[in-house]
């Protein structure tokens, strides 16, 4: 089984769904999902590299300006961190 589709597996049973892949970084890759629960688009960044996803949440849950994207959730799942955000 592919990591991508591990990963979309994961947000699948968190309850988000139609998870597409939208970019790859050095340590991390970025979902666009659906969001159930509250009804709307949401961009997940899922990472094995836990504390530094962590760190960028807290981060995030800090700033509230309109450059910067808003923080909605972190969790951590089966060794992935995940950060949901606007």
């Amino acid at each position: 089984v592919r990591q991508v589709d591990k990963e979309s597996e994961l947000l699948r049973g968190n309850g988000y769904r139609e998870a597409i892949l939208v970019g790859q970084g050095s340590f991390a890759n970025v979902y666009r999902a659906w969001e159930k629960k509250a009804r709307r688009v949401v961009a997940c960044k899922l990472s094995k590299e836990t504390e530094m996803l962590k760190r960028e949440a807290e981060l995030l849950k800090r700033i509230q300006h309109p450059l910067f994207v808003t923080f909605y959730d972190y969790f951590e799942k089966r060794d992935y961190g995940v950060l949901v955000m606007e």
